[in-house]
């Protein structure tokens, strides 16, 4: 009895012709009540058996009375707390001496956690089913000769064949006669050592005869006896896979080809600047190896960028994908060559690098830039004649009016002042026609004003010029209202000078630089005091002279002021950038020979 109560089985015996029933102490549990608990009827046997098999309970009771059947059957009870649980139940009727029935009996067994499984295991099946027929790839069983026993669905799809057809058939028989020998000698050669097939790639000819190509794995099992029984696997169709390969390939090929055999120079890089690749025309081009230039940077071949500058061009063409620029890269043997260079960002799934395609211009850059000097040279050599021709012209205007001078002297006040600026004039397309890319050195320009100012006036300038001053170009088109502010301010400080050689002698010119400011400052003695109200910004109290001055001012770069400092008076004019340039000076040797003197 112990047994059967570890075996959750409970008896029972049943008086037909009474109704009286007896139940085992287990038979209550079995049901959900406490030994005892629930009154044995068969009545209440009935309550708790489930509504949807009660029927088939009364049936199968019914008919082993009736008919003699054996009495077998599983079927659900519902327990007071509402769970349902499993049971099967086995009995057997007694008859009387008659041979009428008197006594059912028979046992009741709790196969819940059976029925469980069972339903699990159904799932399971019903989840692999599903899966096998529903996946593109064709799964197979076969036996330790290669024979199939299971062939899913899926090889009609693949090669064409009802899978009932190739029950009993091996997957050499779908192959063509060169590759069953192949796969047959691969196949049986991993049946005798056991071991499992993997990505084994195969010809088999679909039923329409064209060739399809399988990639085939599987593995062995074994019985129930731990006998070999065979192989289960898949097999996949690669076919498309394999002419896309074959095409990448073909492909590829056919690009190092071209890249090898180009003209033009492929260089790859990574984003942190390492170079992956390149092709032999960079390396003909810069005279490293392949195998050298794979353990470089772009740094190490840079010339044109510093290593910050190359970070900052890497991360532009990540940015915006491409960029088009030219560079300098150094060769193995010191040179370096001019590089024509066509950048693109290429991305490989989570893959990325530049994709630059590289060009050698240095003797295109070199023939351009002979072209461009010899284009500036006949520039020069035009300009420079064109501004000899127009100071000679203005050479002549001055002539004609010291003629108008000697002829009626009573102008000579107001024609010296029209000759003085003139001259000035002159004096600048002077310089222009003597020097290259037109340039017009300040100090050059106000020694020769402050000469000729001089020479008209009969006045020492006394002319002072800082020795570490550098080089102070003017910039072409302030030229010449420049040498005509200059021009007048010399004459206004001879104008009121006084009228002895002394006082105009008194006259100097200072030229300094403070910052990037040039300063220029004209002090003469004066005989009178400035004008009541004088105001140089307004323009109260200023002659014809000053007032030319302040209004020849350039909008950007120049500034005039006035001060009296007892019986002296300073004109300073104060120059900054743009009207002119501060360089470095050059040696004289670094001046061109000038092609004509005034």
């Amino acid at each position: 009895m112990r047994s059967l109560a570890f075996a959750d089985i409970g008896t029972w015996d049943w008086n037909i012709r009474t109704g009286e029933l007896y139940w085992s102490e287990r038979i209550g549990p079995l049901f959900g009540y406490a030994p005892g608990e629930l009154e044995t009827t068969y009545e209440n046997f009935l309550a708790a058996v489930h509504p949807d098999d009660r029927q088939a309970v009364v049936n199968a009771v019914n008919a082993c009375i009736e008919r003699r059947d054996n009495y077998e059957i599983e079927h659900r009870v519902v327990w007071p707390d509402g769970s349902v649980r499993w049971v099967l139940e086995r009995g057997d009727v007694q008859c009387d001496e008659a041979g009428v029935p008197s006594h059912m009996l028979g046992v009741v067994q709790d196969i819940t956690r059976r029925r469980e499984a069972e339903h699990a295991l159904r799932e399971s099946e019903a989840r692999f089913r599903s899966l096998v027929e529903s996946t593109s790839d064709w799964i197979w069983e076969v036996d330790p000769l290669g024979r199939y026993t299971y062939v899913s669905p899926q090889v009609e799809h693949i090669l064409g064949y009802a899978p009932d057809s190739l029950l009993g058939k091996t997957p050499f028989d779908l192959m063509p006669s060169s590759e069953d020998l192949r796969v047959r000698r691969a196949f049986f050669s991993l049946v005798e050592r056991r071991l499992p097939i993997n990505r084994l790639v195969n010809t088999n000819t679909h039923v329409a005869g064209y060739e399809v190509i399988l990639e085939t794995s599987g593995v062995p099992f074994y019985d129930g006896n731990r006998r070999f029984a065979g192989y289960r696997g898949i097999d996949r169709n690669i076919t498309l896979r394999v002419a896309a390969e074959k095409a990448l390939k073909e492909q590829t090929l056919r690009n190092r080809l071209i890249l090898e055999n180009s003209h033009d120079g492929l260089v790859i890089l990574n984003l942190d600047g390492s170079i992956r690749e390149v092709n032999g025309a960079y390396c003909r081009m810069v005279g490293h190896e392949r195998n050298v230039l794979l353990q470089m940077t772009l740094s190490d071949l840079e010339v044109s960028e510093t290593d910050t500058e190359a970070a900052r061009h890497i991360k532009k063409i990540s940015e915006h994908g491409h960029d088009h620029f030219e560079s300098s890269h150094r060769c193995r043997d010191g040179r370096v060559i001019d590089l024509d260079i066509s950048a693109t960002l290429a991305k490989v799934g989570d893959d990325q690098f530049i994709f630059s395609f590289v060009r050698d211009i240095t003797e295109r850059r070199l023939k351009e830039q002979k072209r461009l000097h010899e284009i500036q040279a006949q520039r020069d050599t035009l300009v420079r004649e064109v501004h000899h021709r127009i100071k000679n012209h203005l050479q002549g205007i001055v002539n004609l009016l010291r003629n108008h001078i000697r002829d009626k002297p009573e102008l000579a006040e107001v024609m010296e002042s029209a000759i003085g600026q003139v001259e000035s004039i002159a004096l600048v397309h002077g310089l222009q026609s003597r020097l290259n890319q037109w340039r017009v050195e300040l100090p050059v320009l106000l020694e020769l004003i402050s000469k000729a100012v001089g020479n008209v006036a009969s006045a020492a300038v006394q002319l002072e010029i800082d020795e570490v001053t550098p080089d102070i170009s003017v910039r072409p088109s302030d030229a010449v209202p420049l040498a005509l502010i200059i021009n007048e301010l010399l004459l206004n400080a001879v104008k009121h000078s006084g009228s002895t050689m002394a006082m105009r002698s008194a006259i100097k010119v200072n030229l300094l630089v403070e910052s990037e400011r040039v300063i220029l400052r004209v002090s003469n003695f004066s005989a009178v005091p400035l004008p009541a109200g004088f105001d140089l910004q307004q323009g109260i109290g200023l002659g014809t002279g000053l007032t030319l001055a302040r209004d020849l001012l350039p909008h950007r770069g120049a500034t005039l002021s006035a001060a009296a400092n007892g019986d002296r008076v300073t004109l300073q004019l104060a120059l900054e950038s743009p009207v002119v340039r501060l360089e470095q000076k050059l040696d004289a040797k670094d001046y061109p020979t000038p092609n004509r003197l005034m």
